[in-house]
């Protein structure tokens, strides 16, 4: 499985490299970020991975799904709850109506105690 793995992520990488601006290369570079998450479970590779979806293709519809990815990654896998915080407030500033509001919402309330931590351990530092 493991060799298949790579072997579908260099199909991907192929694609993008053939085809850069296509449409087929903004999922492509979504799926391989989904198998770093999913599959290999490399929490941080799937970041970077996520990352270059949204450099490479920021006005993309999947965007807006890899941007929510980052965030929840950072909460539910790396417990790097200020991260996830900030990347979720970025989102609802950056996409105020988008279908995946309520799901950021949910999110952000369910990290609402670690963001009161983080408050109050910036006051106590001085930040």
């Amino acid at each position: 499985q493991e060799s298949d793995l790579r072997q579908s992520i260099t199909h991907f990488k192929k694609i993008i490299e053939k085809k850069p601006n296509s449409e087929l290369a903004e999922k492509s570079q979504f799926q391989i970020a989904d198998i770093y998450l999913n599959d290999v479970k490399d929490y941080p590779f799937a970041i970077i991975e996520f990352q270059k979806l949204l450099s490479n293709y920021p006005s993309g519809e999947l965007a807006k799904k890899g941007h929510f990815m980052i965030a929840y990654i950072y909460s539910n896998y790396l417990d790097a709850y200020s991260d996830a915080i900030s990347t979720y407030e970025t989102f609802l500033s950056q996409y105020p109506n988008d279908e995946l509001v309520p799901s950021v919402q949910f999110e952000l309330e369910g990290l609402t105690d670690y963001k009161k931590q983080i408050e109050l351990l910036k006051k106590k530092s001085g930040n």
